[in-house]
């Protein structure tokens, strides 16, 4: 027997077909991507339980032979906030306990599905690219991402170069010996290279160029000191409109863009120790 969820009396979730579908009949149908689908349904079977991040990499990758990293449940998390919007629950349902996990605190009712979707209504197709691209598009890329593309350019950059220099080299020299060593030398170099570059860039901060501006709720607050669109105070006022609250001695890094609609908020235990971080992502 197959199975949907009625959420907060207004949309019904198919975790089969990976569809949200408003009761009303006016809105669209929104289709979720499978890591996505998969979030969900979990916390919906463990509704006002806290699901640890373990237990999604588990049951949403691991178990299905796949791996995920912590950006990318959060990544899953705002797809399904953004689709829940979309699709007609305008509470925030979806509780974030930092480090821990999260937590479904909306109303859920286990009905049994009836297959029948309306044909009329559009499908609207939420995936990890629309949310990608709505955010990145005119927001600072995460550190992570950013450190991860730069990493890559530079090792594709010196392959090409030493692919170069080898042929160069062999129509020069034909001694094979001879240009073995000498490729081998060049990899060595190059490897020595890339190793040196990436330890330079380990050390680097990826903060550095964030000020601080003051405390709220416990969070001290920074915003990029190159933003010269709004005044301390909108950033200051946006954490109590918000009413988020940090742990003691936690740091806020806030970034906004243009028109001030779509926010993130890295939450770090320490300045310089990115790996205590974590982000959330709002739309106004």
């Amino acid at each position: 027997m197959k199975i949907k969820f009625l959420i907060n009396d207004v949309i019904y979730f198919h975790p089969t077909r990976q569809l949200l579908q408003p009761v009303s009949a006016e809105a669209n149908t929104i289709s979720l991507n499978t890591p996505a689908s998969r979030c969900l349904l979990l916390l919906l079977q463990k509704k006002g339980e806290v699901v640890t991040q373990t237990d999604f990499f588990q049951q949403v990758w691991e178990n299905k032979g796949l791996y995920a990293n912590t950006n990318t449940l959060y990544q899953n998390i705002s797809l399904i906030r953004k689709a829940l919007r979309k699709a007609g629950v305008q509470e925030d349902v979806i509780h974030t306990l930092p480090r821990e996990g999260f937590s479904f605190l909306g109303t859920v009712i286990l009905l049994e599905d009836d297959c029948n979707v309306a044909d009329d209504n559009t499908t609207l197709f939420l995936t990890d690219s629309t949310l990608a691209t709505d955010s990145v598009d005119s927001i600072d890329n995460s550190v992570s991402i950013e450190s991860k593309l730069t990493t890559t350019a530079n090792d594709s950059f010196f392959s090409r170069i030493s692919v170069s220099v080898s042929k160069y080299l062999q129509s020069i020299y034909g001694n094979k010996k001879t240009l073995l060593l000498i490729a081998i030398s060049l990899t060595l170099y190059v490897l020595l290279f890339i190793y040196i570059h990436r330890l330079f860039k380990d050390e680097q901060y990826y903060f550095s160029n964030y000020i601080n501006i003051g405390v709220v709720n416990q969070c001290t607050i920074f915003r990029k000191g190159t933003d010269s669109l709004r005044r301390n105070d909108d950033y200051l006022d946006f954490f109590k409109k918000k009413n988020i609250h940090c742990e003691p001695r936690q740091n806020a890094f806030i970034a906004m863009n243009a028109q001030g609609v779509k926010v993130f908020v890295h939450f770090c235990e320490n300045e310089r120790d990115t790996l205590s971080c974590y982000s959330n992502f709002y739309i106004e």
